[in-house]
């Protein structure tokens, strides 16, 4: 019985490193390979690997490879010299396996992005992640989304922190928003849709405006407001303030004492506060800002929809630079970093009216819809709206219609699949949100994140990319872009950075250009790409560690040495008789494997 057994064993061990299974291991990975550059150009590098490469089935293929390698070699035990080519070989195969999974599993890819005299001391890790994090001490979970594959429940792990939890719904790997207004809040808000043609009687697409915001029509802004009786008569009989009007002061408290400049002073040079040790400069006036999608702000008209002021403030902590937005006095000190020190800058706007938009939309008390006309240095133009009516405006040829009103109005975020995926996608995930406040289902898009209110404290969950240190600081000291002569086309770009290391406090000075990449720390920096930011350039650099290519080069080597020998052996048996016993069955296929 145990001779049978004993049999049964080796005849297993010898199916696991025969030629047989090798070859077929080896046909299906190629196969497999070929499949995945297919797909690839179809649906995208991120769906190729999910589906290919970071599947189970492709893994549970390389660790058969390697098993079957691992056994052929136990097999030619004792290994003699005709055999020397055929174990070098398959040592090297192993090591080639050995390789790529160092680098799957320390290797970093990564991204550094800096504007021209900006230093970055992180890197951005180009895989995705869903993070639920807390504002007031950063305590965050996280999870890695690589290998995620399109459709319904993709089998991420739900993140829980305190109270508040967060699940993976579904996952798109390419989508577009899309903003719905609806009239099912169960909280009274206003909002009316409204449309304003030109002279052509063609018009912009129509826009909601909410209550007590605005909304652009083209170059015209559109306000919307729910006024009483007496706020009607009086802005109907408003003037508009003349267009050179001041644009307004700026006030600075510091503890306990006020001081206050107008903005025509300050904007000249940097004022002395009092005796505080402290200078405020006014840097820029925007009437109508706006933060863009990117985080910046931009101002977006000459009207003073949203009066803001950005300044310079000067003091024993340094320089810092913040905005005052008249209508949100204490924006920074909510919304700014937290333990910021110093005078809190307020702006207080000249001429702010309640109705400061060239057209204004009025809700009366009896529920009548008004339109308001202003125009700089003119009278006041009002005219009672009736839905789906149009209405002429004092401009030439334009009317304004309000095409629909909501009383309980409310914005339905959702995004849509987009298929084929796009060049440059977007991906989407459906986030299941608990927390004590009930739960919810939100999309977020890539780099975009949802607040969400617990007991006593703030949550967010984010979709994008984790960042890691790198151990020492980049700093872009300059951009060049090379053009073809004769023409605006560039032919190369090249950035110019320091290394700072903060053990050994070296600064190295280095060029990174398209095939031209600097090493540093275990890192390599390619040039990847750029984009003007204002009056600055922007660089983007691809940051590479893989611990794991030195084996893989190794293996690389070998496994040519080994065919080599393994050729070399067959040349000297055809010149004559090897000299020893026959060869067996498995020794003769040794060199053909």
């Amino acid at each position: 019985m145990r001779g049978k057994i004993d049999w049964r064993l080796r005849a297993i061990f010898r199916g696991m490193g025969s030629l047989w299974l090798g070859g077929v291991l080896l046909v299906l990975i190629l196969v497999a390979m070929a499949c995945a550059t297919v797909f690839e150009s179809m649906a995208g590098t991120e769906q190729a690997l999910a589906t290919f490469y970071w599947s189970w089935w492709f893994k549970v293929l390389l660790g058969l490879l390697a098993i079957n390698m691992g056994t052929a070699i136990l097999l030619r035990f004792p290994i003699s010299r005709k055999r020397i080519g055929f174990v070098v070989t398959h040592v090297s195969i192993l090591v080639i396996l050995a390789g790529a999974l160092v680098t799957e599993r320390l290797g970093v890819d990564g991204q550094v992005g800096l504007l021209e005299g900006d230093t970055e001391d992180h890197l951005t890790i180009l895989q995705d992640t869903l993070t639920l994090a807390r504002r007031s001490d950063g305590a965050q979970t996280t999870a890695d989304l690589t290998g995620l594959r399109a459709g319904e429940n993709p089998g991420v792990p739900a993140l829980n922190l305190d109270e508040v939890s967060a699940r993976v719904v579904r996952y798109l790997p390419d989508s577009v928003e899309s903003r719905e207004v609806v009239n099912d809040n169960p909280q009274a808000r206003l909002a009316v849709e409204v449309s304003f043609s030109d002279p052509r009687g063609t018009s912009e697409p129509p826009a909601w405006v909410f209550a007590d915001q605005s909304a652009s029509l083209g170059s015209t802004e559109v306000l919307f407001r729910a006024v009483d009786e007496n706020e009607l008569d009086e802005l109907s009989a408003q003037t508009p303030p003349k267009s050179d009007a001041s644009v307004g002061r700026v006030r600075v408290e510091y503890q306990g004492s006020t001081f206050e400049y107008s903005v025509e002073e300050c904007r000249q040079k940097a004022v002395p506060v009092g005796e505080t040790g402290y200078t405020v400069k006014v840097l820029e006036y925007m009437p109508h800002a706006r933060v863009t999608r990117d985080n910046q702000l931009r101002n977006m008209s000459d009207q003073p929809i949203n009066p803001t002021i950005e300044v310079e403030l000067a003091g024993p902590e340094g320089t810092v630079k913040r905005p005052a937005f008249a209508k949100f006095p204490d924006f920074w000190s909510t919304h700014g970093p937290k333990g910021t020190a110093g005078p809190k800058v307020i702006f207080v706007a000249s001429g702010d009216t309640p109705a400061s938009a060239p057209i204004c939309v009025l809700s009366g008390p009896d529920g009548k819809l008004y339109a308001r006309f202003a125009r700089p240095g003119r009278s006041v133009v009002m005219k009672e709206l009736a839905l789906g009516a149009p209405c002429e405006s004092p401009w030439a040829g334009r009317q304004l219609t309000v095409l629909r009103r909501f009383d309980h109005a409310r914005i339905e975020e959702t995004v849509a699949p987009v298929e084929p995926a796009r060049e440059d996608r977007v991906a989407a995930l459906l986030v299941e949100v608990k927390s004590p406040a009930g739960a919810e289902s939100v999309w977020l898009q890539r780099y975009r994140s949802h607040p969400v209110a617990g007991d006593g404290s703030i949550y967010d969950v984010v979709y994008g990319n984790e960042r890691v240190p790198l151990g020492f600081s980049v700093t872009l000291n300059d951009f060049q872009i090379g053009y073809f002569p004769g023409t605006r086309q560039p032919r190369s770009f090249e950035s110019q950075i320091a290394i700072l290391d903060p053990a050994t406090g070296r600064k190295l000075n280095r060029v990174v250009s398209m095939n031209h990449p600097a090493t540093f720390g275990g890192y390599t920096f390619y040039q990847s790409s750029y984009r003007q930011e204002g009056e600055r350039m922007a660089s983007f650099l691809s940051v590479a560690r893989d611990p794991g290519q030195p084996i893989v080069f190794a293996g690389y080597v070998g496994a040519l040495a080994g065919m080599l020998l393994v050729l070399g052996r067959r040349m000297l048996d055809r010149r004559g008789p090897a000299v020893g016993p026959p060869e067996s069955e498995s020794t003769a296929g040794d060199q053909l494997y």
